[in-house]
């Protein structure tokens, strides 16, 4: 079953219960690197604004597998700051990272896409700097960089 249906059926699921609105961040991870030759698996460290850390490998040695999709919910009021560090791993060894410092958005529902691209292989970004689409850029994110939620994450 796709992650993608997975997470649009839980945010379905919710809006179809009546449940109150959330505070989240759907967490879209996506490569353009070969899977499973240069990566084959995921690791989330996400901090919450509380300072609570949680760790999430995800295990996907298949192209289908991909994007990687994870559901980061506000626990408690304080909506800012979090961090979010993504390693893509082959066979355990870390082989790619990106950072983002940011902000969640009270009452809603966003997407934030997080590339691991081959052209950042190898490259080592300034301090507060991390490595994606634009080349080394700032890892604090701004509401700008949020999509709305759909239903579907675009990887």
């Amino acid at each position: 079953m796709s992650q993608w249906f997975v997470a649009g059926l839980v945010a379905a699921q919710a809006v179809a219960c009546g449940e109150e609105t959330k505070t989240e961040i759907i967490l879209v991870v996506d490569t353009d690197m070969a899977v499973p030759g240069e990566l084959d698996s995921v690791d989330v460290e996400y901090t919450d604004p509380r300072g609570y850390t949680t760790s999430t490998s995800h295990h996907v040695p298949t192209p289908d597998a991909w994007p990687v999709v994870q559901r980061l919910v506000l626990e408690g009021t304080l909506l800012e700051p979090y961090t979010i560090q993504v390693v893509g791993r082959r066979r355990e060894i870390g082989r790619i990272d990106r950072y983002a410092v940011g902000s969640f958005v009270k009452d809603q529902t966003v997407v934030l896409t997080v590339h691991l691209l081959k052209d950042c292989l190898f490259r080592n970004c300034p301090l507060g700097e991390t490595c994606g689409e634009p080349g080394c850029h700032s890892y604090n994110i701004s509401s700008d960089e949020y999509e709305p939620w759909t239903g579907t994450p675009r990887g």
